[in-house]
């Protein structure tokens, strides 16, 4: 009974308030639900009153019949949602609509939602096609309907060999329209209204979660950003072991040591993109928000060439900064996904002389937007 008590006082705010168009829907739903309980309560008793026995087999005749009721009740919700459930076509309110003052609230200027297009689709299909058959076979429905209605007197009265079928349709018919009258009316006047809510608060909860993501990061870029040493020591061993020359290797060093912050570039200016007889490039495709997929490539003009590069990358892949790479047929890739453009660098060992050393700025590989060079749209 407390959520019958519920379901009135909400209906009575709605009502008491003049100005709001939803009044008599609300008071239509409540007069729906009180009827509903006071019938559910005569088909319990009557259940109970119609069979010639015992108190626990009484009982069960009264579960059995307020059962079905429930159960027709709940077909014709079913059956209401499917045709009262609310589209959304996306677009946003012509200009004009909202207070009188030509400004919209913030839930009108927003565009209409699709929680599930392919629901949808199958809810028109449903309804389309329940219509159809219905009115196909509306006999059989009928006769249908009349042997139900049979089997279910018989049923709660324990008659089998009783010949009416109106108590058992009164038991179904009654709750199946009510169930079907109330969700369609809930369906059409409130459902969309709560969804648009639960879709703005959703939207702006994640407005708040990327601010919050946003503020986070700046922080982070605010922290000093540097690559332990301990980390650079045995990286420039392992490219002085690989035939880098000293040279090479102290300049990366010195690079990577002034690098302190997340905007510092160590490899800006490193060396040219071409060079050598090789050739830097790179190409970049976007993964997800924030997220994208870069692949630098470095060939040479050696078909053949096979051996051992080194790709120097941004000092924010700290502690590995230096990632060595074989070559396969004149060919050395490097793939990984970023968040944001930067300088990559290249050194291929030459033995007896100095590394070649290759950079390039990955804001200029093909793919690269605004966004992942960092430019506000």
């Amino acid at each position: 009974m407390s959520a019958l008590a519920r379901l009135l006082a909400g209906a009575w705010e709605i009502i008491r308030q003049p100005n709001k168009d939803n009044s008599q829907v609300a008071l239509i739903i409540a007069a729906i639900a009180i009827a509903t309980v006071i019938g559910g309560v005569v088909a319990a008793l009557y259940g109970f009153s119609v069979r010639q026995c015992g108190f626990g087999c009484r009982t069960a005749g009264a579960f059995l019949a307020l059962l079905s009721a429930a159960a027709a009740f709940a077909a014709g919700g079913l059956f209401g949602l499917l045709f009262g459930a609310p589209s959304w076509n996306g677009s946003t309110p012509a200009a004009g609509s909202g207070d009188a003052d030509g400004s919209a609230t913030d839930s009108a200027r927003q565009p209409s939602i699709r929680p599930n297009t392919s629901l949808e689709e199958i809810a028109r299909w449903l309804t389309t096609m329940i219509v159809g058959l219905s009115l196909v076979n509306l006999g059989k429905i009928s006769a249908e309907a009349t042997q139900l209605g049979l089997w279910l007197t018989q049923a709660v009265t324990l008659d089998a060999h009783g010949a009416n079928a109106t108590p058992g349709i009164v038991l179904v018919l009654p709750f199946g329209f009510a169930g079907f009258l109330l969700i369609y009316l809930w369906s059409l006047r409130f459902l969309p209204s709560e969804l648009r809510e639960s879709y703005l608060e959703l939207k702006n909860e994640v407005r708040a979660a990327k601010a919050k993501s946003e503020r986070l990061e700046t922080k982070l870029k605010e922290l000093p950003l540097a690559v332990p040493a301990h980390a650079l020591d045995r990286q420039m061993a392992e490219m002085k072991d690989a035939g880098v020359d000293a040279a090479t290797v102290d300049e990366i060093r010195k690079r990577y040591d002034a690098a302190s912050k997340w905007d510092d570039e160590p490899l800006q200016g490193f060396g040219p993109a071409q060079a050598a007889g090789y050739t830097l490039s790179a190409e970049v495709t976007k993964a997800a928000d924030n997220v994208y997929s870069i692949k630098v490539s470095l060939k040479s003009g050696d078909v053949q060439e096979s051996g051992k590069m080194f790709w120097l990358l941004h000092h924010s892949f700290l502690p590995e900064v230096v990632s060595a790479c074989p070559f396969e047929s004149g060919l050395a890739i490097y793939a990984n996904t970023v968040s944001e453009a930067f300088w990559i660098g290249a050194v291929i060992p030459k033995a007896g002389g100095e590394a070649v050393r290759l950079a390039l700025d990955l804001g200029t590989a093909a793919g690269a937007s605004d966004a992942f060079r960092g430019i506000e749209s």
